[in-house]
C-alpha cells in the first residue's frame, strides 16, 4: 500500500463471481491509494478474509508514524 493519492489497484484474487475485487479497486480509488492484493486458496471465505487482513494490517503500517518522514510501505514485499 502507498499513501500517495495516485489511486490505484492491482487485485489477484482466487475467487471468480465475487465483488471483492471491486470493493478492493473502490477502497484504492475512493482513498488515493496504491494497493496491490494478491490472495490465493482453496476455501472461499479464507481467501476474503486474508485478503482484507493484509490490507488492514498494510494500511495500519503505512499510517504508523516511525521517525522521520514519509510513512510509506513502499519497497516492502
Amino acid at each position: 500500500m502507498d499513501l500517495v493519492r495516485r489511486p490505484h489497484a492491482e487485485v489477484d484474487l482466487a475467487l471468480p463471481d465475487t465483488l471483492l475485487a471491486h470493493a478492493l479497486e473502490r477502497f484504492a480509488m475512493q482513498a488515493g491509494a496504491t494497493v496491490h492484493v494478491r490472495a490465493a486458496g482453496v476455501d472461499p471465505h479464507h481467501i476474503a478474509e486474508a485478503a482484507f487482513k493484509a490490507l488492514g494490517r498494510a494500511l495500519g503500517a503505512a499510517c504508523a508514524r516511525s521517525g522521520e518522514g514519509v510513512a510509506s510501505t513502499k519497497g516492502l514485499a
